[in-house]
């Protein structure tokens, strides 16, 4: 059985009329480099529970409504695990924003809809073997991974479509991704140590202008290299703020 872990990095800002638009945008597959581990978040790894959950398939619940709510609960808990230790390493916590009944989905909706999108059309890889995707910026022989090759939509554009920045006067988002296999690296520690060893990923984590995150998680690996490969899981995980005019 293959293990491997992916981090994708770079990044990139784009200015709108009304709106200021932050986004680290994704290209390159590669190993996580070494890096050492800063006492805070040592202090946020005890303090965070869940933060080595493997998420398992539905197969491995009973098809009874018990079952299935819990089958369900696993997005919930792993994205809980996932902000408590972004909190940690910042100064400032992130709110997790929660859309009322009938209010737009914003953050969490964008989230959930990128990364369903990811492990159906798999296409975090090389451009080579994917060939309709957008190749990165910063690395042309890999998909950018923010970009849905089959509908065009980019960050800026599905917290837009989710009504985040529907009464904003100047707002910004960013986004960061991961995607790993084998049950080692499909832990919320996995996906958020990945993020602290690339630089872009960090600095939408670190980012002070940030005040609300979501996290969408999915079974299944967005990169066709994990072939079938279980447990395998995907993260996005969206970042936003959002000024009065």
């Amino acid at each position: 059985m293959r293990h491997a872990t992916h981090m994708l990095r770079a990044g990139s800002a784009a200015i709108a009329a009304t709106a200021l638009s932050l986004t680290t945008a994704m290209s390159s597959s590669q190993p996580a480099a070494t890096r050492s581990v800063t006492a805070t978040e040592r202090a946020g790894a005890s303090a965070c529970p869940n933060i080595d959950m493997v998420y398992r398939d539905r197969s491995a619940f009973p098809n009874t409504p018990k079952g299935r709510r819990a089958y369900g609960m696993q997005s919930v808990t792993i994205e809980h695990a996932v902000v408590c230790l972004v909190n940690a390493a910042r100064k400032a916590p992130l709110k997790r924003p929660v859309a009322l009944r009938g209010a737009p989905l914003g953050l969490g909706g964008a989230a959930h809809r990128h990364v369903q999108d990811a492990v159906r059309l798999r296409w975090w890889g090389t451009v080579e073997e994917i060939k309709n995707c957008i190749p990165s910026a910063q690395d042309p022989n890999r998909c950018d991974t923010h970009i849905n090759p089959q509908n065009k939509s980019t960050p800026q554009s599905r917290v837009t479509d989710a009504g985040y920045v529907r009464r904003c006067g100047k707002w910004g988002v960013g986004e960061n991704t991961y995607t790993g296999w084998g049950a080692r690296n499909v832990t919320p520690r996995a996906a958020f140590n990945a993020w602290m060893e690339s630089k872009g990923h960090r600095d939408n984590i670190l980012n002070p202008e940030f005040r609300e995150t979501r996290v969408g998680v999915a079974w299944g690996s967005a990169d066709p290299d994990a072939g079938s490969v279980t447990p395998a899981l995907s993260y996005v995980q969206v970042f936003g703020f959002c000024n009065s005019p």
